[in-house]
């Protein structure tokens, strides 16, 4: 896949759509489509920068077939080794992991997980605003 079939309109739409949903206090919808938009640029910046460093077609083919959101982020960091993000990106996946599990084991109400999920958004909108600029600057590399 070339960097040209990421669809950048969609991008930009997620945010808008999930900025929507949080500000309507809807922060299970909020919190799913911010981690698929954490996910998309995610793997267009990883994809890139491998491309960049001209690393192995076959390699670069796996990122965009990877399913594991955790294995996108160790492709990412070593593309990328210094990069302030990793950490966070490997923290909030544990909470989605440990959230989703819960919701089939413990869940009383979606009252009961609304904090939670608010907390989990926050954390999101964070990143995805950290993510945001490392692909703005690809975007402008590429341009």
């Amino acid at each position: 896949m070339e960097w040209e079939k990421y669809n950048l309109d969609l991008i930009n739409e997620l945010q808008t759509i999930a900025m929507e949903a949080f500000k309507a206090n809807h922060y299970f919808q909020s919190a799913v489509i911010f981690f698929q938009r954490l996910e998309i640029i995610l793997r267009f910046v990883t994809f890139y920068f491998a491309k960049k460093a001209e690393v192995n077609e076959t390699a670069i083919s796996e990122i965009n077939r990877e399913q594991s959101f955790f294995h996108l982020i160790t492709f990412f960091s070593l593309i990328i080794p210094k990069n302030e993000i990793s950490k966070s990106l490997i923290e909030l996946n544990k909470r989605r992991n440990s959230f989703t599990h819960r919701l089939f084991i413990d869940f009383e109400s979606a009252e009961s997980v609304k904090d939670e999920l608010k907390d989990f958004s926050r954390e999101a909108i964070k990143l995805n605003l950290k993510l945001n600029k490392l692909l703005e600057k690809t975007l402008e590399k590429i341009a």
